[in-house]
């Protein structure tokens, strides 16, 4: 595997190869001493949440589960929310979540024997295996600030969005996730405060299923250690090559949340393949039951996996924090394509997995916008070839897919087609047919996979899920 450099002066990121590399990302416009200099202010209301020996300060308006009290709350990204404890492993979450804001999740590490820290959990071997991330370690991260509680140190990782920190022994994890403020979430991070002398520890579990309430003690979830992903050039199993089958057709369908073993296990009957969010600033929900071992698990199953990475979306599409820089959307997408490699090498995906860039709905009617979401995918599917993967890109077929088949060079030189095209076509037929957006002589043969039906609950053998459905003609990790 060829080693990169792609250096991004404008946005302040350093990125290297994947072997071996450490990763070094500036928050695009704001600066270090910026963010260790923020504290909360006046300006907005805040309520003070109390929780296993600690006091936090979070903005009225937002949301505070305590996970404890349901283990089917979904942890989303893309609602401001205070999560408390940790998350089920068979949350109830909307399909389509996408998109990042701020949210901080707080939990403790998992008591000796319990059904978080072992194994087993659902009867299934590797159920809480070590949990996924960016495809490196927290402690490869830069730091952006300290916490006045306890000196510990806050870690930034800018490819996803996400800030972390840990306090005390055994020890409170913090995982926040911002939009486009980062700074903001540190200060946020930054009002934790001790209740006591004593050593913090989880409350006893609550009884009601009801959210936490400022300024009342809110009690302890099943303790759990915060994710921490596993590194590139170390992943948790062996990087598995991948041997891409070109005859395959099957039923598939895609969740926000990486449902667990047992709800694998359970739907292997009723469907062949399953979309994976691996990673990308944003990801609506968190990595929960991805690991390198839910990956082995499932495939064994005979399950196929379709690796998803949710980016820099469309320049005029506000609905996103992170969006294509107009002058540096081929670099971008180059990143973008290290990045998630990373992440797919993370969870033992090696050479020849395919990856599909999830660029979602823009209005297509506008051609800067359209030529700089070209650009990005254009470098996207090179950088993705030369590190020996497998380039895919999911859309909307009236929207990405079309402009990606109507175009045929960018930026000066020839459009670098992805291998395979996933797209949303919402007209409830189970085919790979995309009239009349998509033109029967664009990605013919087994490189389709059609979204055909959007989100819906379903149920398999007592595991209900809010899915997509999607027909698979095209190529997926086994």
């Amino acid at each position: 595997m060829r080693r990169v450099a792609i250096f991004i002066v404008a946005l302040g990121l350093t990125i290297s190869g994947i072997e071996g590399s450490t990763v070094s990302r500036s928050v695009p416009g704001v600066t270090m001493a910026r963010l260790d200099a923020r504290i909360i202010t006046g300006a907005s209301p805040v309520k003070v949440i109390q929780y296993g020996g600690y006091t936090i300060g979070v903005p009225v308006s937002w949301a505070v589960y305590h996970l404890s009290l349901s283990s089917t709350t979904c942890v989303d990204y893309a609602r401001n929310a205070l999560y408390l404890g940790r998350p089920g492993l068979n949350q109830k979450c909307p399909a389509r979540v996408v998109g990042r804001v701020a949210t901080i999740s707080l939990q403790f590490p998992a008591a000796a024997g319990s059904s978080a820290a072992g194994p087993a959990a659902a009867g299934l071997p590797g159920a809480n295996g070590p949990a996924a991330g960016a495809g490196h370690s927290t402690s490869a991260l830069p730091t952006v600030g300290n916490l006045p509680e306890g000196g510990g140190s806050v870690r930034a990782d800018t490819q996803d969005h996400e800030l972390y920190a840990a306090v005390g022994r055994p020890g409170l994890s913090i995982t926040a996730t911002y939009g486009s403020d980062a700074a903001s979430v540190l200060a946020i991070i930054q009002s934790l405060r001790r209740t006591s002398s004593q050593p913090a520890m989880a409350s006893p579990p609550g009884t009601a299923n009801q959210p936490a309430t400022a300024n009342q003690p809110a009690t302890a979830s099943p303790p759990g250690t915060a994710s921490r992903p596993a590194t590139a050039s170390q992943p948790a199993i062996p990087v598995r090559a991948n041997s891409v089958d070109g005859q395959i057709v099957g039923k598939g369908f895609d969740t926000c949340a990486t449902p667990s073993m047992a709800a694998m296990h359970a739907w292997v009957h009723s469907f062949s393949y399953v979309g994976i969010y691996i990673g990308g600033a944003e990801v609506g929900c968190p990595y929960g039951n991805l690991s390198a071992a839910w990956v082995r698990y499932v495939t064994r199953l005979g399950w196929g996996l379709i690796p998803t990475y949710v980016g820099a979306q469309a320049p005029c599409n506000k609905q996103f924090a992170v969006r294509i820089q107009p002058g540096w959307a081929s670099a971008e997408g180059q990143a973008a394509a290290q990045w998630a490699v990373q992440d797919a090498a993370g969870l033992g995906m090696g050479r020849g997995t395919p990856i599909y860039y999830d660029m979602e709905s823009f209005n297509s009617a506008k051609a800067f916008c359209t030529a700089q979401v070209l650009s990005f995918l254009d470098g996207w599917t090179r950088e993705i070839h030369a590190l020996g993967y497998v380039s895919g890109v999911y859309s909307s077929a009236a929207t990405g897919a079309e402009s990606l088949g109507l175009a045929s060079s960018v930026n000066g030189h020839s459009l670098a087609e992805p291998d395979s095209l996933w797209f949303a076509f919402w007209d409830g037929r189970s085919n790979v047919i995309g009239t009349p957006y998509l033109s029967p002589s664009w990605w013919p043969g087994y490189r389709r996979i059609k979204q055909y039906l959007g989100a819906r609950n379903r149920s398999v053998n007592g595991f209900g899920l809010n899915i997509d459905a999607d027909l698979i003609r095209g190529p997926t990790y086994r």
